[in-house]
């Protein structure tokens, strides 16, 4: 992975800059053929493009969250019981404060605009044998890196809006007024490598003609983007963000509880980055062949069931979750099964990407839903007719529970009724 945010920890609101490397020797030849990949050779997978797009999508997002130079959190807004500013949803911030769990999704948006956008006329290096991705800084060309910002950047001002932290250090070159942020010039230099920021110099109001430029490249190139793509499907519409109507729709009808389904969204992301994982034999990924169709019913619903599944079977209680079969078809389940292969897999090849952040953090609440172990054993039960977790039977002391709450529920819509008639 060749930005600098993966190789030093920045201070609050500066880029950073990381120590001079070699720059080595680069083999680059011009092709515009998407479909080209990077070869590893120790786990007969492929590292794609597009793969190590969203991880760098993915890690600067990362940075910029942590760092606080954008704002993540999930605030109340302003109520007289608690101080201005100060209180933040409390179950949302308890399974979704990570930012790998993407719950804004923003890298879901960025990737997909990657995918659509990016990549269009930026010629790739040709394909060289088993690089990783600490020394893969030439597979993905500056141009490309450029525009990755580009995508990150809309994608967070289309869910966040404002909620940016950046320090008005730039004055306007003609009379010295105005003091601004060049937001965009700062994601785009994160995406940088050191080498080219070396070449491009500090990020410091000093260097304010060369930051200007930067911010006038990625300016230029969003003006393209926003012209030439359907930008709203891709961050509004895209296979994750439609897996929280169906996990909302299992709470609406009484399925799950609330913290049940915050589980099963953060990890949609985890099996969103295992779909990015390319066996060597296979034609396209999982991402390209089910997670960008027009159709996302089929992609959100065999995410949702990976997720299920790695809850039912990583050996904590889930005695609320019904077997898969009474959820999910046939259909979902095999989908689900080689969602669950592939993230079995790609922990153990890439772990710069697939166990990086919550998931790889065993102090996390749910570490125990993305072992290896749990991704294993929730695929072999996805085969048809295996799911061993008995369901639960209800007892009587549970009917006359529900027996009490309908005939108590009942009794409320009968006084709202009366209350409207009058």
């Amino acid at each position: 992975m060749g930005a600098t945010v993966c190789r030093k920890t920045r201070p609050l609101h500066s880029p950073g800059r990381a120590a001079k490397r070699p720059a080595g020797s680069r083999s680059r030849s011009r092709s515009a053929v998407r479909q080209r990949v990077v070869a590893s050779a120790d786990n007969d997978n492929e590292i794609t493009p597009l793969e190590l797009a969203a991880h760098q999508i993915a890690t600067v997002y990362d940075v910029l969250v942590v760092s606080g130079t954008w704002d993540a959190r999930f605030r109340r807004g302003r109520r007289p019981s608690s101080p201005c500013g100060a209180a933040v949803r409390s179950l949302a911030t308890t399974y979704l404060a990570q930012p790998a769990t993407d719950a804004w999704n923003v890298v879901a948006g960025a990737v997909e605009l990657a995918r659509v956008w990016a990549f269009d006329a930026v010629d790739l290096p040709a394909t060289r044998p088993s690089p990783r991705y600490k020394n893969a800084d030439d597979v993905l060309p500056r141009e490309l890196r450029i525009r990755l910002a580009v995508c990150l950047s809309i994608s967070w001002k289309f869910a966040r809006n404002c909620q940016t932290v950046f320090n008005r250090a730039f004055l306007r070159a003609d009379d010295g007024s105005l003091p601004c942020t060049l937001e965009l010039a700062f994601t785009a230099y994160a995406f940088l490598l050191p080498r080219e920021q070396d070449a491009l110099g500090d990020w410091d109001a000093s260097n304010a003609t060369a930051l200007r430029e930067l911010q006038a490249l990625a300016f230029s190139l969003e003006l393209v983007l926003v012209i030439k793509v359907r930008t709203f499907s891709l961050l509004a519409e895209n296979v994750q963000t439609a897996t929280e109507l169906h996990i909302q729709s299992f709470f609406d009808t009484n399925q799950l509880s609330e913290t049940r389904c915050m589980q099963l969204r953060a990890l949609v992301p985890f099996f969103v980055r295992a779909a990015l994982f390319k066996r060597r034999n296979e034609a396209a990924s999982l991402y390209d062949e089910l997670l960008t169709a027009t159709d996302t019913e089929p992609g959100a619903i065999a995410l949702i069931c990976a997720a299920w599944m790695s809850i039912r079977h990583s050996g904590q209680s889930a005695r609320d979750m019904h077997a898969s079969e009474a959820v999910f078809t046939a259909l979902d389940r095999a989908t689900a099964r080689r969602l669950l292969d592939n993230a079995a897999h790609a922990t153990t090849a890439n772990p710069e990407f697939y166990a990086r952040g919550c998931y790889g953090d065993p102090g996390w609440y749910g570490h125990q839903f993305v072992r290896r172990n749990t991704l294993t054993n929730a695929m072999d039960a996805c085969a048809p007719g295996v799911d061993p977790i008995p369901t639960p039977t209800p007892t009587a002391h549970d009917l006359v529970r529900v027996s009490g709450l309908s005939i108590a529920a009942g009794g409320l819509v009968a006084c709202v009724t009366c209350a409207c008639l009058r």
